[in-house]
């Protein structure tokens, strides 16, 4: 019996997750080179296409309820993201499938005017407030307001470096 590789697991995986939700799904391929936290695949079917993204490690924490907040919250201000289509767990493995969003990736398509637009979004969100509803661990360690948790967190940094940190050579606090 031959042995199957882990991108073919992961590819099997991708296409059971597919399955699961109704879709019937042609081609599933691997987008690679993006990241390092999780499987990306592209699945191509009978309907539209989508993404479905789950943890390299089996053994990391499910951050997708916050990721699926995020996007559901960007997408109401409007700030173009992709639709979470669905979320879940597959054999202990969590999961997220969004809709597929055509054009060129942001590590390809560079200019002033991408930069300034991206800036607009970022603006449109230090705008808002966070609602009731935002998932726990959405927030790190030092609470739900994001400009105190910004200032204890920047001064948490402060307080580990030490005198010889090149951070503090570099004139990067």
């Amino acid at each position: 019996m031959a042995h199957r590789t882990g991108a073919e697991r992961d590819a099997t995986l991708a296409a059971n997750i597919a399955g699961q939700l109704g879709f019937g799904h042609v081609r599933t391929r691997e987008i690679t080179g993006l990241g390092a936290v999780n499987h990306v695949f592209v699945v191509e079917s009978d309907d539209a296409p989508c993404v479905i993204r789950f943890n390299r490690d089996p053994l990391d924490r499910d951050d997708f309820a916050k990721e699926e907040f995020c996007l559901r919250f960007a997408r109401s201000l409007p700030i173009p993201s992709p639709e979470v289509v669905a979320r879940g767990s597959i054999d202990g493995i969590p999961f997220l499938v969004q809709s597929f969003v055509t054009g060129v990736s942001g590590e390809f398509a560079r200019s002033p005017k991408l930069w300034r637009q991206l800036g607009r979004y970022a603006a449109t969100l230090a705008e808002q407030t966070v609602p009731d509803d935002a998932p726990e661990d959405l927030f790190p360690r030092f609470g739900r307001d994001p400009a105190e948790n910004w200032r204890l967190h920047l001064q948490y940094n402060l307080d580990v470096l030490t005198a010889t940190d090149q951070l503090i050579e570099l004139g990067a606090y």
